[in-house]
């Protein structure tokens, strides 16, 4: 197996095309896979946890699909943040958005995403999926299940600073505009 530098991704093999789109938590993993699993010719790859579960998120490309195409699916860094945290708040875990800023970090869930993938990967942007797929030959429009509807969520300047510290690679990696309506 191929290992993908400690990160964690969603992968889906899609069969006819010899394709493996890798979805890091927070970037259309769950709306990707129950629609593509579902429609095409695709295979939805698990694999082990850093706790040694089996679940969705995984570092590892089995052996029969090493020599697959790879895109890696990305997402403004600002929205995948909102994301991380409504899904932090789903299990209580912070009291507030101050005390996830000061610790998100540490969780290997939290990643950045340039952090994590070191081979060189293609990618493609969630805000433009349905066209990428449509590129790569697959012509169904893929609903996103979890899109977060408010941008700015209510965060203070200075709580958007913090948050721009920790995007910084992936706006600069991808191309996104932290600060970008």
């Amino acid at each position: 197996m191929d290992m993908i530098s400690g990160g964690r991704f969603g992968m889906i093999a899609l069969l006819d095309k010899k394709l493996l789109i890798l979805t890091p938590p927070k970037c259309g993993s769950t709306s990707l896979h129950t629609y593509l699993c579902q429609h095409v010719d695709s295979v939805f790859i698990i694999g082990p946890q850093l706790d040694g579960r089996i679940d969705k998120h995984t570092g590892r490309i089995p052996f029969d699909f090493r020599n697959y195409k790879r895109y890696l699916v990305v997402r403004n860094p600002y929205t995948r943040f909102i994301s991380l945290y409504k899904h932090h708040l789903l299990f209580n875990q912070y009291k507030s958005v101050d005390e996830f800023i000061k610790t998100y970090h540490k969780n290997p869930f939290n990643q950045n995403i340039s952090d994590v993938y070191k081979i060189q990967f293609n990618y493609w942007k969630l805000e433009n999926l349905s066209q990428c797929l449509k590129d790569a030959g697959i012509s169904y429009k893929v609903p996103l299940l979890n899109e977060s509807e408010e941008r700015s969520e209510g965060l203070t300047l200075e709580q958007k600073i913090k948050i721009s510290q920790w995007a910084k690679p992936d706006c600069e990696s991808f191309n996104y505009d932290f600060f970008e309506k």
